[in-house]
């Protein structure tokens, strides 16, 4: 799947852009959680929990196509 198609699924599900190519979710910010999904890791959801890194969650493309 190409970059342009991942970039418009991850807005599709509520990133917004920031800078250089990061996307920002923050719909877990009550529980101190900020999302980041970035075109050069295109494969993972970053999680940093009260500013720290947290986890990786990893996309299953194959499952949008």
């Amino acid at each position: 799947m190409q970059t342009e198609r991942k970039t418009q699924l991850v807005q599709d599900w509520g990133f917004k852009h920031s800078v250089a190519k990061i996307y920002v979710r923050d719909i877990y910010k009550d529980q101190g959680y900020l999302e980041f999904w970035t075109e050069a890791q295109p494969d993972l959801i970053q999680f940093f929990k009260n500013g720290d890194w947290s986890e990786d969650y990893p996309i299953d493309w194959s499952l949008f196509s």
